[in-house]
């Protein structure tokens, strides 16, 4: 699992986008390891279709008009990742959030179903219109 910095949000990911989709997951959990690979598949398959998702690194700036995904280990010893992680009450994993500019963050907590996934994705194409 690619572990993403949590130093990236506190810079403020919505400067040039309208929605952050952030995922907590954790290595050996087996529901994480269920659900990344699907969510991963859905993800690339809407990137050939010309939608604007990103996996971010947490390293290199998001580019206008992206949705980046950021995924974190929960498990992580930075502090930044858990203090984020204790904002958004992350108890259970996976826990996706969808981070939108305007309006109140959807949580979804479990290895959601690919039907489940699908809708996320669309709510975040169509909250970055």
């Amino acid at each position: 699992m690619g572990e993403t910095s949590a130093q990236a949000l506190v810079v403020d990911p919505l400067d040039h986008t309208n929605i952050v989709i952030v995922v907590f997951a954790m290595p050996g959990c087996p529901a994480c390891s269920d659900y990344l690979p699907r969510l991963h598949r859905q993800l690339d398959g809407y990137v050939k279709l010309g939608h604007p998702f990103i996996v971010h690194d947490g390293q290199s700036p998001i580019p206008s008009r992206a949705i980046p995904v950021l995924i974190y280990d929960a498990t992580a010893k930075d502090q930044s990742v858990q203090d984020f992680a204790n904002k958004h009450s992350i108890v259970n994993l996976p826990t996706t959030i969808l981070l939108p500019k305007i309006g109140w963050p959807a949580k979804y907590e479990g290895s959601l179903t690919d039907g489940q996934i699908y809708n996320l994705l669309n709510a975040a194409i169509a909250t970055n219109r």
